[in-house]
């Protein structure tokens, strides 16, 4: 029944070209975007009318499920400030990934399901997706960096690992480790392999306090020195990690304050922990979410680890 359903659907549809093909691959890997996200990702910006006349589309014919929230806009996400739709994959388009595509989907989004979505998680989601495409973005332009493989949260969670804490009374705690995304970058010297850069990405909105972001640092620093559930989750050895946190607070000095508390919470953290021979640092940025696709977040020295008033590039081995 479910297999007749399936090809009648496909067979009532319309014919996907290449170009929305390739949108449905986005929506189904970043889950949330905007018009000049996929513009970014394949296109340019000059682009942004053919883009959005592909998307309204797709979204006619229920392969993309649209909507607009007028608060996200507030955050300068959308260009000029203006109300722009959100896009996701719809029911149709689950489908279409699933059959014609051979994706797995694990997750897809009704008026229903978005209704119970906070603005809180849709604007940690729509900026981590826009992280990794100008991650993809600043990976293709380089002649001496590749971005190899990429994995993200959705990915994750139905593999992530719970570590084993001890509590400060003493006692045992499971803690589940779900990043929100790993890249695995590879440095070339005259074209030839030199080295792996694994990071592991964090995106921070300032909602963990204290003693529960140094559970989470305590969780990924244990983690690490499991490299049986590590290389379960990414199928490699942890070698040369970044444990790299991005803090995206809406005010200047708000988002400084947050990186630095960061900084000292993990500084303290470390300071209690044995990392012999602990092959992973930590560093911390903070951006304005709009300037992601801009600024030199990958080349750049704008990141800061923990204890050093200096600042450094993403790749500038720590250790």
């Amino acid at each position: 029944m479910k297999t007749t359903s399936l090809r009648s659907a496909h067979t009532n549809s319309v014919i996907l070209s290449e170009p929305q093909q390739k949108i449905l691959r986005a929506a189904h890997f970043y889950h949330f975007l905007w018009a000049q996200d996929i513009c970014r990702l394949y296109w340019s910006l000059s682009s942004i009318t053919y883009v959005r006349d592909l998307l309204a589309n797709l979204a006619k014919h229920k392969y993309l499920y649209r909507f607009a929230h007028p608060s996200l806009s507030k955050t300068s996400l959308s260009k000029g400030g203006a109300v722009e739709n959100i896009y996701t994959l719809g029911c149709k388009g689950r489908e279409y990934v699933e059959r014609i595509l051979g994706l797995p989907v694990y997750r897809y989004y009704t008026p229903h399901k978005i209704r119970h979505h906070s603005y809180g998680a849709v604007l940690h989601n729509t900026i981590l997706a826009r992280t990794l495409i100008a991650a993809s973005v600043w990976a293709k332009k380089q002649t001496n960096f590749k971005l190899v493989k990429t994995h993200i949260c959705y990915q994750l969670a139905r593999e992530a690992p719970s570590i084993q804490l001890i509590t400060g009374k003493g006692e045992l705690e499971m803690v589940k480790v779900i990043p929100d995304a790993y890249l695995l970058f590879q440095k070339l010297n005259n074209n030839k392999h030199e080295r792996f850069y694994q990071v592991i990405l964090e995106l921070d909105r300032g909602m963990e306090y204290q003693k529960r972001f140094k559970k989470a640092i305590r969780a990924r620093l244990e983690f690490i020195k499991d490299s049986g559930a590590y290389t379960s989750l990414f199928g490699t050895a942890p070698n040369n990690v970044i444990i790299a946190y991005i803090t995206t607070g809406d005010r200047p000095e708000y988002r400084e304050s947050r990186r630095k508390a960061m900084c000292d919470w993990t500084r303290d953290v470390l300071a209690q922990s044995d990392l012999n021979n602990l092959p992973c640092s930590f560093l911390f940025c903070s951006v304005v979410a709009s300037e992601l696709y801009n600024i030199p977040l990958f080349d750049g020295a704008g990141w800061f680890s923990p204890g050093s008033p200096n600042p450094v590039s993403l790749f500038t081995p720590q250790r």
